[in-house]
């Protein structure tokens, strides 16, 4: 489970490291993706990061 706590401007949660398979790895099993799943994919990271930033949430050490 994370921890929690909050300063006088933020409210700050810290996960724990969550073991697995990164997209390289997959996609060394499965071969590349298609141009559209690359495409799709990509996207869904932009909007995911646009939405943090318009919500003030950081978020550092990201990997695919």
């Amino acid at each position: 489970m994370g921890a929690k706590f909050q300063t006088s401007k933020y409210i700050c949660y810290i996960c724990e490291l969550v073991r697995g398979e990164d997209l390289y790895d997959i996609l060394k099993t499965i071969g590349l993706l298609s141009t559209e799943d690359s495409q799709f994919y990509a996207a869904s990271i932009i909007l995911i990061l646009e939405y943090f930033a318009e919500k003030s949430i950081i978020c550092r050490d990201i990997k695919p």
